[in-house]
């Protein structure tokens, strides 16, 4: 009978050890941080700084203030093989509301290539390197025309020369009555990564690299 008890209340013990886990995991789960909706690459090195974007093409349009039309043809789809020919223009015109300052003076970056993505496809982007690939117009080959933003992501890189590789960047994102988007920020300077951290843009914010002196909420 003792020892019958005694199983009895391992069994229990054991049960609820196991309740506890698994409450602990769930609340693991839940705490776990969203993944950030967009991703920014900015590399100083001499002479340049650069900057790569990366997210749902749906989002960032919204972000940026603009409209499908402002990606799409004349046909109201993205064509991919028109792409080929250089997206640069298109990058100017889509971030043309967003302005840009250098140790606090006007700044005028260039658009290197746009470049958009089925969700589906895995596009490294943690380093500049993968930015340039990312942008490249070789990925506009043999891809059928789309007509829903929802289905792809968007790359874009942009560039200002005759900059010093340690000014201070900071991007001015129009107010557009969106809601906040996370942002995670990775700073490079010459060829090193020096900082990666995740910031809240509020709908008309901005935000400043060095990523040290962010503030968690801009």
């Amino acid at each position: 009978m003792f020892y019958e008890k005694l199983s009895q209340r391992a069994r229990l013990g054991a049960t609820a050890s196991v309740a506890l886990v698994l409450c602990l995991g769930a609340f693991v789960l839940q705490a776990r941080p969203a993944a950030p909706d967009v991703t920014i690459i900015v590399s100083s090195d001499r002479g340049f700084v650069e900057f790569f974007v990366q997210g749902p093409a749906e989002l960032l349009v919204d972000v940026l203030g603009k409209e499908f039309s402002d990606l799409a043809g004349s046909n109201e789809t993205i064509d991919f093989a028109s792409f080929q020919d250089g997206t640069w223009e298109t990058g100017d015109r889509l971030f043309d509301r967003v302005s840009a300052t250098l140790d606090s003076q006007p700044a005028e970056f260039e658009a290197m290539s746009l470049m958009l993505h089925p969700v589906g496809e895995h596009v490294p982007f943690s380093h500049p390197v993968d930015g340039q690939l990312a942008i490249s117009v070789c990925n506009a080959l043999s891809r059928e025309p789309v007509a829903d933003l929802s289905a792809l992501n968007l790359f874009a890189g942009f560039i200002k020369t005759d900059a010093a590789p340690d000014a201070n960047l900071t991007l001015f994102f129009p107010e557009v009555g969106r809601q906040a988007v996370t942002l995670r920020l990775i700073t490079f300077n010459d060829g090193r990564q020096v900082a990666s951290e995740i910031v809240n843009l509020k709908d008309g914010g901005k935000f400043s690299v060095p990523v040290s002196t962010l503030a968690k909420d801009i």
